[in-house]
């Protein structure tokens, strides 16, 4: 009998203690797995060997790269797992320039998890300099740095990204994402590299961010709901756009976006919504921009619902014109400088022009001796109230 309670009194003491390591989570550190920080060596078994026991364990789990220089190929970190999952970065990782070694087109990727997060003082360097001249080429595919996908409660916060293949960061399939306090650079002439693109996505955060690169700072794709961007230091880059939209048959609605407190500098554009001339049918609705900022911006306001870059007349024609509706985008507290003489640009769609648009506290000057002006079309009833320079004046 003493014996018995011996046993017990030994096992009842072993599972306590092990729950107190669970609830106190574990870190698994890649240089326990053998990644090398010389960054020349290949470090992905290491990383995909630290993740996948991390993965198992039963409790809070960290991923951890110590500061120090970490060469990789594609990556796939995958869930779900036994507990909630943090990566965290503080050295730099390096994407190899190996294209051979990113069959699916991306270089980092976490996808299937919840109550992730993703940390750390480190970079992700894409390496894309050596690939930004082959990028240039119409159609061909380079890796994504970061990729999301299927990520749900889950928060991004503190990491770099810098010299993206082609984009830094994809959010694909998420819900209630955060991104925070993220730095993104690459070079003002490097093709392709959006900062953060998010479509078929719900409730996606993103705030307190600075994006310097060479297309859109934040591009914003097909079937989004929910999307809030504050605190957003853009520049240079293309702006902060909407679309392409209503290109394949398969794009749904883009609703519920509200842009508040950012500032662009020396962008191409400002706030962009493009559709395809030729399209299929859509809708996006309620957009409110906010108190914004835009110093030296060429296309500081823009609606174009006569995109195609093929060239006129290769989109359908005079005839055609886009299937997708814009309703309900209110444009309030949004002063600057333009590039451009024009700058606010509506081009609405002649089959279904542009309805419910509010226009508040707008004040423009063009940079040089020109007057700034603007281009209304096909935009039905708008609100307007102290917007310089004019609009829709008949």
């Amino acid at each position: 009998m003493g014996s018995l309670s011996f046993n017990y009194i030994v096992s009842f003491i072993v599972l306590l203690l092990w729950a107190v390591v669970v609830s106190a989570g574990k870190t698994f550190n890649v240089k326990d797995y053998g990644a090398k920080t010389d960054g020349r060596t290949d470090c992905t078994s290491a990383i995909l060997s630290a993740w996948k026991e991390a993965c198992e364990f039963p409790g809070d789990a960290t991923v951890y790269l110590p500061p120090g220089k970490y060469m990789s190929a594609m990556i796939m970190m995958s869930g779900p797992c036994q507990g909630d999952m943090t990566f965290r970065l503080d050295g730099a990782m390096r994407g190899t320039k190996d294209l051979s070694k990113f069959p699916r087109n991306n270089w980092v990727a976490f996808q299937f998890l919840s109550n992730f997060k993703l940390t750390g003082n480190g970079v992700f360097d894409g390496m894309g300099r050596s690939t930004w001249a082959q990028n240039k080429r119409v159609g061909k595919v380079f890796p994504t740095s970061i990729q999301f996908t299927s990520l749900n409660d889950s928060l991004v916060e503190g990491i770099r990204s810098k010299n993206a293949k082609m984009f830094h960061m994809m959010v694909y399939r998420c819900s209630k994402l955060k991104i925070d306090k993220v730095t993104i650079q690459a070079p003002a002439n490097s093709p392709n590299t959006d900062g953060i693109h998010v479509s078929l996505s719900n409730d996606t955060q993103i705030t307190n961010t600075n994006i310097r690169t060479g297309d859109d700072c934040i591009s914003i794709g097909q079937t989004n709901r929910g999307l809030y961007i504050s605190d957003v230091r853009c520049g240079p880059g293309h702006g902060i756009s909407v679309g392409s939209l209503g290109k394949f048959e398969d794009d749904k609605d883009v609703t519920d976006l509200y842009l508040k407190n950012c500032e662009l500098s020396r962008t191409t554009n400002g706030l962009r919504i493009k559709t395809w001339q030729k399209s299929y049918q859509m809708t996006c609705s309620n957009f409110t921009y906010e108190n914004i900022i835009m110093k030296k911006v060429f296309n500081p306001i823009i609606i174009d619902q006569e995109y195609c870059p093929n060239g006129v007349g290769k989109c359908g024609g005079k005839s055609t014109s886009s299937q997708v509706k814009i309703v309900d985008v209110t444009f309030k507290n949004i002063k600057g400088t333009s590039e451009s003489p024009t700058a606010i640009n509506l081009l609405c769609s002649q089959s279904n022009p542009c309805k419910g648009l509010v226009f508040r506290n707008i004040d423009f000057k063009h940079t040089g001796s020109a007057v700034a002006n603007s281009t209304c079309l096909n935009v039905a009833n708008p609100k307007i109230s102290n917007v310089q320079p004019p609009l829709c004046q008949n």
